[in-house]
């Protein structure tokens, strides 16, 4: 068992979708990427969140540490908020992207003859 644990780590550290993501607070080109290959991954963690909590190998600290992890990864509000927000991040990636471009022209209109308001 420990040696089909430790070949699932290295498939993991293999499979380009499941490296670790750079989460940035502040810029939603980041947010969505980061929240693509979770629910593209989202499967694989939770089997390997599986194994852990049954390998004897492990300590029990840890074991029950994946536990909790895999029952808050795995309750319907969790899921849904995940699915929901990568959603609204990369629709506010996309928006971010096309703010960037250097052609952007936005237009605003004044009427300088309403006065003050």
């Amino acid at each position: 068992m420990l040696r089909e644990i430790e070949n699932g780590k290295e498939d993991l550290e293999k499979r380009p979708v499941l490296q670790l993501q750079c989460w940035n607070a502040t810029h939603w080109l980041g947010r969505s990427k980061c929240l693509k290959v979770l629910c593209t991954s989202y499967e694989y963690v939770l089997e390997h969140l599986m194994e852990f909590t049954m390998a004897r190998g492990e300590s029990s600290k840890d074991r029950e540490v994946a536990s909790d992890l895999y029952e808050r990864l795995t309750s319907y509000d969790a899921f849904l908020f995940i699915q929901m927000y990568r959603d609204l991040a990369g629709t506010m990636a996309k928006t971010t992207r096309l703010l960037q471009n250097r052609d952007i022209r936005i237009l605003l209109f004044v009427d300088f003859r309403s006065g003050p308001t």
